[in-house]
């Protein structure tokens, strides 16, 4: 028997900055962009 997830994410890494993604199976979606100095990478 395969789990399903209620929710997933995923980083988008690039070189000046990231993004996040959050998708719920009710098709809510959250996403936000992070910059890569040392504060935005402890809030991801």
């Amino acid at each position: 028997m395969d789990l399903q997830r209620n929710k997933v994410c995923g980083i988008d890494v690039h070189k000046r900055f990231l993004i996040a993604a959050i998708l719920c199976r009710d098709g809510k979606k959250d996403t936000q962009r992070f910059s890569v100095t040392l504060e935005d990478l402890f809030r991801i």
